[in-house]
């Protein structure tokens, strides 16, 4: 059964532009939770895991909980060496934040119609203070079934 275009795809505004995002196929769904996993890990930087988890280790370094801290250590290590993915949870507040909105952006933009769109250019549409609603419209992009035509989801111009 071949889809039909309006089911792979919706329109959103970001900054007074309208950008047509695709639905993906699970393995497209899967190969974006794997970049957002990769973007989270690079943001914590050298140290991964360690360096994330720095306010619970100087807590538990504080507190005199040697014992504790020294289980998290080895935890933490072992995490960082087997190459863990970070949690789900991790993983679903990194797409929520400026960053993760961006790479969800750019990683759903249909190419055939947005060929010249950059990543650095979807970068800077997305600041802290229009993130969380244009994640909004990605994600009632994603719940509409298609059935009746593209989405079209607006985010504000920035005017409030």
């Amino acid at each position: 059964m071949k889809t039909s275009e309006a089911a792979t795809t919706f329109v959103i505004e970001v900054e007074g532009q309208p950008v047509t995002l695709r639905r993906l196929p699970t393995s497209g769904e899967i190969a974006l939770d794997r970049e957002f996993q990769r973007r989270l890990k690079a943001s914590w930087g050298p140290g991964g895991f360690a360096a994330n988890a720095k306010g619970m280790l100087t807590f538990l370094r504080e507190q005199g909980m040697i014992a504790e801290l020294r289980m998290c250590m080895e935890k933490l290590t072992e995490m960082q060496a087997t190459n863990a993915p970070p949690s789900w949870e991790a993983t679903q507040e990194f797409r929520r934040t400026p960053a993760g909105v961006a790479a969800e952006l750019f990683f759903r933009r249909d190419p055939t119609i947005h060929a010249d769109l950059t990543e650095r250019a979807v970068v800077a549409m997305v600041t802290a203070a229009n993130a969380w609603e244009i994640h909004e419209a990605i994600m009632a992009g994603l719940s509409d079934d298609g059935k009746s035509g593209p989405a079209t989801v607006g985010v504000g111009d920035g005017g409030g």
